[in-house]
């Protein structure tokens, strides 16, 4: 055994020192290549129609072994999407045989060394040999070539040399794919993350993201951002993803076929990256880039799958939400002038103490701070950034209204049966997020509808308190104007119900309790408010359907199960006064209500002990 670990240790020595050789040779020939072109001494991928077999390694860090390498959020969660859409019909249908995934603690340097070493065994000429990596990168500032590294999981934290993955490495991996093995290699990296790591000052991440955009061989490449940008993530992207590999996953599912010829092309995904990417992390800057040739078929599209997916993303609603740009911001602050570097940091306390707009005496809000950081030529490459996280806080708290709303949380429930009075100041910061921003912002349109949302919900509540019709009316004016801004938002067709039902224009609110059913059929509330319209125009039995459909959907809202009692009794003022104990709620042996002429004595003691249950 002893033996075994020195031989191993040995072989691990001699490969280090072959790897830097290999590294230090390889210089030259990167120094002379243009970032994101192939060289012309290179043959260019001819367009594939059908690859033979198709191999992946797929890497995916979040959570990385030292404390003193930042933790990602979502890295993992891409890779797991990636694979997924590798297994998918649309994706191929890769079996587990041609597939290695290696996600946190699995994804070691040595496991992923030996993975790529797997994928060169395994792919042959005209194979297709894909390279996923989503985690850090970073460089080696001690030595001059500073090529970079992947940081793996058990990377250490600073000596990167003792540990981390070469970019050198994958440089030889993939040269060797495509010029011995004539392997078709796609490279798709998502290593440019904000953290604070050990090469933030020489901008490594950067350096390390420049470095893999070159050409290495006749490789097809898709990274994440420019060199000198950094990739951004968060939960608005399919409850928590990087905006790059939410798209790029869509795009090959067959959203970027723009030209409808059931294929995705290397133009195409590029295309429709640089267009959703760039549009959703603005007025932070991401421009994902390709490299290879444009030509190259990347994915067949499902139809079925392409089919789904569409319906899903008509139903969803885009939030805007902060990023974390800590790592990128130290090195963009490390060599300006010290006022500047404090004046951002009360910024960035600004806003998340939650003092937005106004402060307390003798501090500073966090829209003032960035009307001054703004100007400063010395912070440009931040500014998208502080555009963002400001807009994105200033709306937060009303977007959480939102998802408590279409969630049926029961305390945002209660706070609107109860007429809560705060709503009426979430369209001030609305107005100002929108105003940041500006109307050319992909997200500019999502503000106004929730402005004018808040504005109308406050309407109704004052309206509902006083029974003021007027104020009904009003209040649909504003709803309106939501629904302008955007026109498939189930909770802005339910108020529109609600209020249409509260003039009893029965009609109306149907249509528009019928149209957000469709676009949110787990949704209780339109349900619940359908009922309550049926009931007062005495449809019972549908009433009832409807009902239980909103119950089922709400089982932890109290008011449902009193509504849903009221409901099958009909009305309380169809009961037998003297045999309704309102207290003790029981039910008498010789009592009967009158239901209708249709429903039998049978019937109506088993909706009535229903009743009794729900209460």
């Amino acid at each position: 055994m002893a033996f075994l670990i020195s031989y191993l240790k040995m072989k691990h020595n001699l490969a280090l020192l072959l790897l830097y050789l290999f590294q230090f040779l390889l210089l030259n020939t990167l120094s002379a290549q243009e970032r994101g072109v192939t060289p012309a001494n290179h043959p260019t991928i001819q367009p594939s129609n059908h690859p033979a077999t198709t191999y992946a390694v797929v890497v995916g860090i979040s959570d990385y072994q030292s404390p003193d390498i930042p933790d990602l959020r979502f890295a993992d969660k891409d890779a797991e999407a990636f694979v997924t859409y590798l297994k998918s019909p649309a994706g191929g249908s890769l079996p587990d045989e041609r597939l290695k995934v290696l996600t946190n603690k699995n994804a070691t340097t040595a496991q992923i060394a030996a993975a790529l070493e797997w994928l060169i065994e395994a792919s042959g000429e005209g194979d297709r040999a894909i390279i996923y990596f989503s985690g850090h990168g970073d460089v080696e500032t001690k030595t001059m070539f500073m090529l970079g590294y992947l940081l793996t999981w058990d990377s250490p934290a600073r000596t990167y040399a003792a540990g981390a993955f070469p970019l050198s490495y994958l440089q030889a991996i993939v040269s060797t794919l495509a010029l011995q093995n004539k392997s078709e290699v796609v490279l798709i990296t998502d290593a440019c993350r904000a953290g604070k790591l050990a090469g933030a000052s020489a901008g490594g991440a950067q350096i390390t993201n420049s470095n893999l955009s070159r050409q290495f061989a006749n490789e097809v490449k898709i990274l994440s951002c420019q060199p000198d940008e950094f990739s951004i993530e968060g939960e608005q992207w399919g409850g928590g993803r990087g905006v790059f590999s939410y798209h790029l996953v869509d795009g090959l599912y067959g959203l970027a076929d723009n030209n409808g010829d059931g294929q995705i092309t290397l133009f195409e995904i590029g295309r429709y990256l640089e267009d959703r990417v760039a549009t959703e992390a603005a007025p932070h800057s991401q421009f994902p880039m390709t490299a290879g040739s444009k030509a190259t078929r990347m994915a067949n599209v499902d139809a079925g799958a392409l089919a789904l997916l569409k319906k899903q993303r008509l139903n969803e609603t885009p939030v805007l939400t902060t990023i974390d740009s800590k790592g990128f911001e130290d090195g963009v602050l490390a060599g300006i002038d010290t006022v500047w570097q404090q004046k951002y940091q009360q910024f960035v306390a600004a806003v998340e103490a939650g003092q937005l707009l106004d402060a307390p005496i003798g501090q500073h809000a966090a829209y003032d701070l960035y009307l001054e950081l703004s100007k400063a030529v010395e912070l440009k490459k931040l500014h998208g950034t502080m555009q963002r996280n400001l807009a994105a806080a200033l709306q937060d708290e009303a977007q959480q209204s939102i998802n408590a709303y279409l969630e049926a949380n029961p305390s945002e429930l209660q706070k609107r049966y109860d007429g809560e009075k705060d709503y009426g100041r979430y369209p001030r910061y609305l107005q100002k997020a929108a105003e940041i921003l500006g109307e050319k912002n992909f997200y500019y349109p999502f503000l106004m509808a929730k402005l004018y949302y808040f504005e109308g919900l406050q309407l109704r509540l004052d309206a509902d308190r006083n029974g003021n019709s007027g104020g009904w009316q009003l209040a649909i004016d504003k709803q309106s104007k939501a629904l302008e801004y955007q026109p498939h938002s189930p909770y802005i067709l339910n108020e529109l119900g609600v209020l249409h039902t509260r003039l009893k224009l029965d009609e109306s609110a149907f249509e528009y309790y019928e149209k957000a059913i469709e676009l949110a059929p787990e949704w209780g509330l339109p349900y619940a408010n359908y009922s309550v319209g049926l009931h007062y125009t005495g449809n019972q039995e549908k009433a009832i359907e409807y009902g239980e459909k909103a119950l089922s959907l709400m089982n932890d809202f109290p008011n449902i199960y009193n509504y849903m009692a009221w409901l099958y009794t009909n009305s309380f003022s169809y009961l037998d006064k003297s045999n309704w104990k309102r207290r003790g709620v029981e039910l008498q042996d010789n009592f009967y209500f009158e239901w209708d002429g249709t429903s039998s004595q049978t019937q109506k003691r088993k909706r009535y002990e229903h009743a009794i249950e729900l209460l």
